[in-house]
């Protein structure tokens, strides 16, 4: 049994990350008391912690790469387990996402055919009117 300095509970080991640097090889918060403060840092320091998680993947981006690609590498099954899965769950939500997608392309191309059709209909006018 332990006393956690945050809650001032008494709790089994068990209830304690290790520290070998404690005398007795336990930190002094309890699991529990450590994630809240750990949860409040966060919430309190969040642009903060974005901003060197930010610098570091800007200083390490081929470090992180070579790691995601030989993940990649040595999970592809499970990788395309998992796609499987998620594909089979969510077929209606991925079939709704393509629709509008592909929609939005039809309109924007359409747009875009009407502009060039007014485009090339007020160059034949300025041609065929000019005496």
């Amino acid at each position: 049994m332990k006393t956690c300095t945050k809650c001032k509970e008494s709790k089994e080991l068990i209830c304690f990350s290790k520290n070998k640097s404690k005398f007795d090889g336990f930190n002094s918060n309890c699991k529990e008391c450590f994630a809240e403060c750990d949860r409040k840092y966060r919430q309190a320091n969040a642009e903060k912690i974005a901003e060197r998680k930010r610098k570091y993947r800007q200083a390490n981006a081929e470090k992180i790469a070579e790691r995601e690609r030989k993940y990649r590498q040595a999970n592809a099954e499970k990788i395309a387990e998992r796609e499987r899965k998620y594909h089979q769950a969510n077929a209606e939500k991925i079939a709704k996402y393509h629709r509008k997608y592909h929609q939005a392309i039809r309109q924007e191309q359409s747009a875009n055919l009407f502009f060039q059709m007014a485009h090339f209909a007020s160059e034949i006018t300025k041609t065929t009117i000019t005496p």
